[in-house]
């Protein structure tokens, strides 16, 4: 990067760009990580989710044409994190997004990956 750190993208092409979606929800609506972009597809490498609140929540991973990628609890007042060796990817040019079953307190999501053909 420009501050001359090395930057590793694991299962990635050289014509790849990583994303990082940072962010919280206290309902149940979908949620966006990553934009699409014509012809690419978003791979999901890693995830952590916390659950603030009393009652366990089913998150969902899916892609703009709601196809669903993968599934993971967040059990109420904890986490649930996972790294993939094969990461989840979406169908080409689609967003990738998440949703709650269940509305929570609030809910944290960190998820990693990146966008490549």
């Amino acid at each position: 990067d420009s501050a001359g750190r090395t930057i590793i993208k694991p299962f990635a092409a050289d014509d790849s760009a990583t994303f990082r979606y940072t962010g919280s929800v206290v309902s149940g609506s979908v949620t966006l990580i990553n934009a699409s972009a014509i012809g690419l597809r978003s791979y999901l490498t890693d995830f952590v989710v916390a659950n603030t609140g009393s009652v366990s929540t089913l998150i969902t991973f899916q892609d703009g044409s709601t196809s669903i990628i993968g599934r993971t609890i967040a059990p109420s007042g904890g986490g649930s994190n996972k790294e993939f060796q094969i990461p989840l990817r979406t169908n080409p040019s689609q967003d990738l997004a998440f949703t709650a079953a269940t509305s929570a307190s609030v809910l944290y999501m960190t998820a990693t990956g990146y966008q490549a053909p």
